[in-house]
């Protein structure tokens, strides 16, 4: 059912710029959408194309996330993930905690065979006094035009 009423996004964002020194920033957006063609249409509808689609442990198209598990080590754990993917095509791997006070490794790719990339981090960055198995992890695969966005209880 298409938009009969105009609808105005507002976005009030405060971020940081860091590299070696931080700079604090503001900005206020505002976009007035009048539910017809418009200048915007073509720009929302490739955005909203590359939002991570949410799918299942082992479910998508070309690119899945296919196992995601828990090595116990000597001195700490690490957590090994399994991506599908065409072999032409290149993967980035993001891992999220259940909170923002988490702050987990980027993954790294460890090995890859055809069809399917290893990625692992050192479950590492956890809030002190929170237990880390049992914790929901979200991990976001992109390859190419396709991104997904996979949410699991680690084990």
């Amino acid at each position: 059912m298409p938009v009969t009423e105009n609808v105005t996004l507002r976005v009030k964002l405060d971020y940081g710029i860091c590299e070696k020194l931080c700079i604090l920033a503001k900005a206020n957006v505002e976009l007035v959408l009048t539910g017809g063609p418009g200048y915007y249409e073509t720009a929302l509808t490739n955005a909203e194309a590359q939002v991570p689609k949410q799918v299942g442990l082992a479910e998508g198209h070309t690119l899945s996330i296919r196992d995601v598990r828990r090595e116990v080590g000597s001195t700490q754990s690490r957590v090994v993930i399994d991506v599908a993917a065409p072999d032409t095509s290149s993967v980035d791997l993001f891992v999220e905690g259940p909170t923002p006070n988490w702050a987990l490794p980027l993954p790294d790719p460890i090995s890859a065979q055809p069809g399917l990339r290893r990625f692992a981090f050192d479950l590492i960055g956890f809030p002190a006094g929170t237990e880390p198995v049992g914790a929901v992890l979200k991990f976001t695969a992109v390859s190419g035009e396709e991104a997904i966005e996979v949410s699991t209880d680690l084990k």
